[in-house]
């Protein structure tokens, strides 16, 4: 049986977490998505640091979600692991570590209550927060609470209700093969005559929802800005720059630069700035890509459209352009 089903996620590598939902099992070391995982001491996918920064290191901390943890990329292949190793190479003898917070599943609530928690005890003299925009500004903050509240109220039905999503191996294939027949049922769909007729009506759909999740009045988008200031009020405390990365959707680059982003970007843009962050978009760098997704982005049965491992050096890359002036000379 294991011969013919998926390698997925390992339950063991995850600790559940009132505030954040899930963390990184410290320590951990193991397989999961395909690929060799190591959890260092602090719980984090990134080398073993201390957190007490060194004296004359130079340090930026990466808060993100799973572009930042880098699912289905061996560790070296994600973007702060490539990001580190170039910096290295232009400061020879400046001590630099990028340490990776990532893991799937965060948003901006989430990035922030771990940097309030954790994340500026290690002193970063950069802030850089990963932002992914189809799924950063979903309301966790409620569901978390809303958890909590079932939890101390109806504890016994809580545990019942709550056990197959975090300790059945059952509940992960079953997750896994529901993706895969909407995979299934969408190529074929794709096929029909339906298709074409249907496609104008999608597109005008999907268009609204990236409009209403933008929107003021959207909860989920009123946590987001709430966080962007949490992480940069405290980052100002601790005296850190702050920047944030804007990724693109991979899955269709030129629909997302041509539709999508001026749909969500402007609020994005301002939210940011307002918070006190420099954004980057890293729009333009992938436009030489358009139709050639599959290049630097993995498939949708694997990973979803995250970027594979040249995407990532491409991410990495753009960033240390944008980032190495900040960093002092000895």
């Amino acid at each position: 049986m294991r011969l013919i089903l998926p390698s997925l996620d390992s339950h063991e590598m995850y600790l559940p977490d009132p505030e954040l939902g899930n963390v990184l099992r410290p320590g951990f070391e193991g397989q999961a998505q395909g690929v060799e995982v190591s959890i260092n001491s602090h719980g984090l996918r990134s080398p073993e640091v201390s957190l007490e920064k060194p004296e004359g290191t130079f340090r930026i901390l990466v808060l993100g979600d799973s572009w930042t943890y880098g699912v289905c990329i061996p560790q070296d292949q994600t973007y702060p692991a490539q990001l580190q190793k170039i910096l290295e190479e232009k400061h020879p003898n400046r001590s630099i570590e990028v340490i990776n917070t990532g893991l799937a599943g965060y948003e901006t609530y989430n990035e922030s209550v771990y940097f309030k928690r954790h994340g500026y005890q290690f002193e970063p003299d950069i802030v850089l927060v990963g932002y992914y925009p189809v799924n950063d500004f979903h309301d966790k903050k409620a569901k978390y609470e809303r958890h909590a509240k079932e939890k101390a109220e109806h504890p016994l039905l809580y545990k019942i209700k709550r056990y197959p999503k975090t300790d059945m191996r059952t509940y992960q294939y079953f997750q896994y093969f529901r993706s895969l027949a909407k995979e299934r049922l969408l190529e074929w769909w794709r096929g029909s005559p339906s298709f074409n007729a249907g496609a104008e009506e999608l597109d005008s759909h999907y268009q609204l929802v990236w409009t209403d999740y933008y929107r003021d009045d959207f909860n989920g988008w009123k946590v987001a800005k709430e966080s962007m200031r949490e992480i940069g009020d405290l980052s100002r405390e601790i005296g850190a720059k702050t920047y944030m990365i804007v990724f693109p959707d991979l899955r269709d680059l030129k629909y997302y630069r041509t539709v999508l982003r001026d749909r969500f970007y402007p609020q994005l843009e301002t939210a940011a700035v307002d918070a006190g962050f420099e954004v980057i978009d890293s729009t333009p760098v992938f436009e030489k890509y358009e139709g050639l997704e599959e290049e630097i982005a993995l498939g949708d049965r694997k990973g979803g459209g995250h970027p594979n491992a040249k995407g990532y050096a491409v991410i990495a890359e753009f960033l240390a352009d944008r980032l190495e002036p900040e960093i002092p000379n000895e």
